[in-house]
Parts: structure tokens; C-alpha cells; sequence
């Protein structure tokens, strides 16, 4: 009680000095005043035009995917999704591929209109699994978080999902009238060696490994890891290097490409990699077979397994290297 009493004897006081105050401290305060609600109701003014025109944009659909497949060998899908740099990524995959990855996001208004202009909607939840190869898969989010799903199987596309589907495709076919048709094609990192570069595509071209754009073809750096990205001891007498792996996926490949200084010795670079090679790296998976082949002043070891291999080899010896050694791997029986 007696706290209570002092800070409302505390404050009279304070009413009472305010009151007392000079003209000029007058003007001050409420110039002061002014300041301050001016500053408070522009902040909030542009706190709220950012929070409407936030919610402007993300007010449709965010993240569309939409895909069926008539049996198990065939796939066809609709992919949109707004990235974390505002633009939006896009993908058709029909009788062709058709990739966009940094659209403007205003085309997600495209699919929101098309998409609500279906019954699509309302097979939210749906989940049907019936005997057959056929499948349809829906995944939709808006951007206040409602989310649409719904997952069919059986022996022949559902017919209700299958309507809506080409409302949404002809949408997708609109906004990629002007991108070119997708060709697989490796991800390069790095600024590889042109040579090596030029190499490696020629013989993943010939090999008819796919998807192509599964690989990734890399820089290997003389750095501290060298040894290890390279399968050599060190990098004496390699002018440039460069591998060829799967990017996304646990697989048993290495091509690993160096060009040669003119005074290496080829021959003990050679016996390097075979005295390097780790049947083991993958852990999981084994390669069953190795290459070393040489070609002008280039070397090349390959690591893979069965049909990977064999399907490489043939490509390697296509582009007229020369085998230096093949090897089994010696953990196979």
C-alpha cells in the first residue's frame, strides 16, 4: 500500500513540474512527441504494407506437384515451387522434359487459377490403392499452410484426377511455351581442365549411362585433399586433374581424368593408381572392376560395377585410349 502511495505522490509531482514548464520546453515535448508518433506511424504503416504485400504473393499456391504413371516404366509430372530467393522453380515432364528453375513467381497465379478451375480440390485425403501398375500422386500447398493430398493406385489412372491433371498440364505447357526442351547433361563445379573436360563428356556421351545429369564433373584441387579425390599418392607430375561421380546418389563410380607435366613419368603414375585403389570407398556398395588407360599425355582410372563398367570401358576404348591394366576386385569372389 505504501508503494502504491509513493508512486502516486511520485507522479502528481511529475504532472505538476510538466505543468510548470517554460514555453520553450513546451514546444520541445510536443515537437519530440511529434517525432516519435510520426516515426512509430510510418514503421507501422510500412510493417503493414510489407506484411499485406507479403501475403499478396504467397496468397495462391506455393509448392504444386502433381504426377501419374500409366504402369511402372512411365512417369509424368508437374512440379512448381516458390525458392527461398523469391523466384519460382518449374518443371514439366510429358512426351518431353521442360525445366525452368528461376521463373517469376506471378506464374504460380497461373497454376493457382488452373488448379482451382479442376476438381482436384476435392480428392484431398483421398487414399486409394488398388490392384494394377497405374498411380497418380497429388501434393499442393498454399501459403497460409493448407495442404492437398491425395494418392491413387490401380490398374488404370483414376479418371477424376486424371481431368484436373490436364487443366494443370496445359497451364505448365503455357508458361514453358519459350524454354527450350531439357537435355541431360552433367554438373560441372569448378573450372575444370578443357581437355579433361572434353574427355570426360565424349565418353559418358558414348557410354549411354542415364540420366547424364546424375554426374558431376569436378576440379580436383593440389590441395591437402588431393591424395585422397585423386587416388594417387601425391600430385608429382600432374599438370591437371579432374573426377566424374554420381552427384546425389550412393553408387560405386569414379572416373578420374589427369593430364601429365612433360617430364612425369607416366608409368609410375600408372602404377600409383592401381597401388591406390580403395575397393572399399563407398562402404556400402563395391565397384567390381577397375580401368587404368592412357591416351597422348593423359591417364584415367575407372572404379565402377557390372553393367556401369563394362558400359564405360567400351566407351573409353571408343575414344581411342589404350589400357594400361584392368583389375577385379578382390573381395569378389
Amino acid at each position: 500500500m505504501k508503494k502504491i502511495v509513493c508512486l502516486l505522490l511520485a507522479l502528481v509531482l511529475t504532472l505538476s513540474l510538466a505543468a510548470c514548464a517554460k514555453e520553450e520546453d513546451t514546444k520541445t515535448t510536443t515537437a519530440a512527441t511529434t517525432e516519435a508518433t510520426t516515426e512509430a506511424t510510418t514503421e507501422a504503416t510500412t510493417e503493414a504494407t510489407t506484411e499485406g504485400t507479403t501475403e499478396a504473393v504467397v496468397e495462391g499456391i506455393t509448392q504444386l506437384f502433381l504426377s501419374y504413371g500409366p504402369n511402372f516404366n512411365e512417369t509424368y509430372a508437374l512440379s512448381a515451387y516458390i525458392q527461398d530467393d523469391g523466384t519460382a522453380y518449374v518443371e514439366y515432364q510429358g512426351e518431353v522434359r521442360k525445366v525452368n528453375p528461376a521463373m517469376d513467381a506471378s506464374v504460380m497465379a497461373e497454376f493457382t487459377e488452373a488448379f482451382e478451375n479442376t476438381g482436384l480440390a476435392e480428392l484431398n485425403g483421398s487414399e486409394v490403392w488398388e490392384e494394377g501398375e497405374a498411380s497418380c500422386s497429388m501434393s499442393v500447398m498454399y501459403g497460409d499452410g493448407t495442404m492437398l493430398t491425395a494418392n491413387f493406385g490401380g490398374a488404370e489412372p483414376n479418371a477424376d484426377f486424371m481431368a484436373g491433371y490436364k487443366v494443370v498440364k496445359t497451364a505448365f505447357e503455357n508458361v514453358l511455351i519459350n524454354t527450350p526442351e531439357y537435355v541431360p547433361q552433367p554438373a560441372v563445379m569448378g573450372e575444370v581442365d578443357e581437355t579433361l573436360l572434353a574427355e570426360i563428356n565424349g565418353i559418358l556421351n558414348e557410354s549411354g549411362l542415364e540420366p547424364l545429369d546424375m554426374f558431376t564433373i569436378s576440379q580436383i584441387l593440389d590441395d591437402e585433399n588431393f591424395a585422397y579425390a585423386a587416388g594417387l599418392t601425391n600430385a608429382t607430375g600432374i599438370d591437371a586433374a579432374a573426377s566424374c561421380a554420381p552427384g546425389m546418389m550412393t553408387s560405386a563410380y569414379s572416373l578420374v581424368l589427369v593430364t601429365l607435366t612433360e617430364d612425369a613419368d607416366a608409368a609410375a603414375i600408372a602404377a600409383d593408381f592401381e597401388a591406390n585403389i580403395d575397393w572399399l570407398k563407398w562402404v556400402c556398395v563395391q565397384p567390381t572392376n577397375a580401368l587404368i588407360a592412357e591416351k597422348d599425355n593423359m591417364l584415367l582410372c575407372l572404379l565402377a560395377a557390372d553393367e556401369a563398367y563394362t558400359d564405360t570401358a567400351a566407351a573409353i576404348a571408343a575414344a581411342e585410349w589404350t589400357e594400361v591394366k584392368t583389375l577385379n576386385n578382390p573381395n569378389m569372389g
